[in-house]
């Protein structure tokens, strides 16, 4: 793990200029990124009260639409590899904020407090809460580490455009990462959902996942009790089922896709259907490849 943050931090030279460009405020030349973070997160302002999650979220979307123009528009600002590395590494600096709330906490440390916020929120929104919050201007209800949901599904949805086998390791070991720290069945859900999209794409390169699983699973009855060792078997069993039916309605639609247009390709095809299998190489070792200029051995 700490390896590819090196790798990461080491490839990337993440300038104020992008941000800059990317959201209109003025920064220093000198500034870290997580100061760079601050300074576009206070520029920001809503008209009514948001949710505290919601301005990082709106901020790493700016950072995503803005990425995927510069790198698929006719004037290719910036190549796809470059895209990708620079989002991975926005990635990895939010989801590690949010995983020091969590450190030195037990497994699901709060899935009673996610069941008592979740019914708060079913509640509010049967008695039209969020429009009496605009009225008192206080700051909606949302659910335990919303950011953190959001954040991976950005990572899921990075994984079904890209075709790069280091950006699908990297999102492996985010995935992972969560499902490790997992504070609640919230978390679990998404990383779980991200690990079998990368099954499904390279079976052999992430033919650990099944041992992942079978592992946290382990850990579960050893840390908490078989009951959540069930609860987790039976959620995964569910997301199984569901990402096969996802599968179905996508290929049913790409087909669709091509019938109609003849033999013209759908545009995101390749995001759904099963990618070229690699060598079961390690994953690190491929990410590292991947991030080496084959002239200077040095991170590009």
């Amino acid at each position: 793990m700490r390896r590819v943050k090196k790798l990461l931090k080491t490839a990337l030279n993440i300038t104020p200029e992008i941000l800059t460009t990317i959201t209109g405020t003025n920064l220093p030349s000198d500034c870290s990124i997580l100061s760079m973070l601050n300074q576009v997160r206070e520029s920001l302002s809503f008209k009514y009260p948001v949710a505290s999650y919601y301005v990082d979220w709106r901020i790493m979307l700016m950072f995503q639409h803005n990425l995927f123009t510069w790198s698929e528009g006719t004037e290719m600002v910036i190549s796809k590899k470059f895209c990708e590395l620079v989002l991975m590494e926005y990635l990895w600096s939010f989801l590690e904020r949010e995983w020091i709330d969590v450190t030195n906490k037990s497994i699901l440390d709060s899935q009673t407090k996610f069941d008592e916020v979740s019914n708060k929120v079913t509640k509010a929104l049967k008695n039209t809460g969020n429009f009496l919050n605009d009225l008192a201007g206080n700051e909606p209800i949302a659910l335990p580490h919303t950011l953190w949901f959001g954040i991976l599904d950005l990572a899921q949805n990075l994984i079904q455009k890209s075709t790069r086998t280091a950006t699908y390791g990297l999102c492996y070991y985010l995935a992972i990462e969560s499902l490790n720290k997992a504070p609640s069945s919230f978390i679990q859900f998404k990383a779980v959902e991200i690990l079998l999209h990368l099954h499904n794409i390279d079976s052999k390169m992430f033919s650990m996942i099944d041992d992942d699983f079978d592992q946290y699973i382990k850990e579960l009855k050893e840390i908490k009790s078989s009951d959540f060792s069930e609860k987790f078997q039976n959620l995964l069993l569910f997301i199984k089922e569901k990402y096969l039916e996802d599968l179905k309605i996508l290929s049913e639609n790409i087909g669709k896709e091509k019938k109609g247009k003849g033999k013209g390709k759908s545009i995101n095809q390749n995001s759904y259907l099963k990618r070229e299998q690699t060598s079961n190489s390690n994953v690190i070792d491929i990410i590292a490849d991947e991030m080496t200029c084959p002239v200077s051995s040095e991170p590009e």
